[in-house]
Parts: structure tokens; C-alpha cells; sequence
């Protein structure tokens, strides 16, 4: 669950062009969608946390 918060963390700093660009393709109808289905926003959203942390897993093994 660290991990998580951390991710979350980081991910403020993103550039606000780039979370744009990837609600957009994820929700093409945005905010609509979101409200229309926010069970399943919160699930994309766990699941693109958990993808996060798999990758920065890998990443982590190959530089140790």
C-alpha cells in the first residue's frame, strides 16, 4: 500500500498536458464517462496504480 501512496505521489508532478492526453483516451466522452460509471473509473484508476507499481518493480530488479 506504500507503494501505492508513493505512485500517487509522484504522479502530481506529472504534466498536466500528459494526464490530459491519457483521460482523454481512456474516457473519450471525460468527465460524462467518469460520472456516468464511477465504479468503473475507480477500477481503472486501482488498476493503472497497480500497473505502475509492477513497472517500477521491474525496473527496480534490473538496476539492482
Amino acid at each position: 500500500m506504500f507503494n501505492k501512496i508513493k505512485i500517487l505521489w509522484v504522479m502530481k508532478n506529472w504534466p498536466k498536458e500528459y494526464i490530459k492526453w491519457r483521460f482523454e483516451t481512456a474516457y473519450p466522452n471525460g468527465l460524462l464517462d467518469v460520472l456516468s460509471n464511477p465504479i468503473q473509473f475507480l477500477k481503472d484508476t486501482w488498476a493503472f496504480i497497480n500497473w505502475c507499481e509492477n513497472i517500477d518493480s521491474k525496473i527496480n530488479r534490473k538496476i539492482n
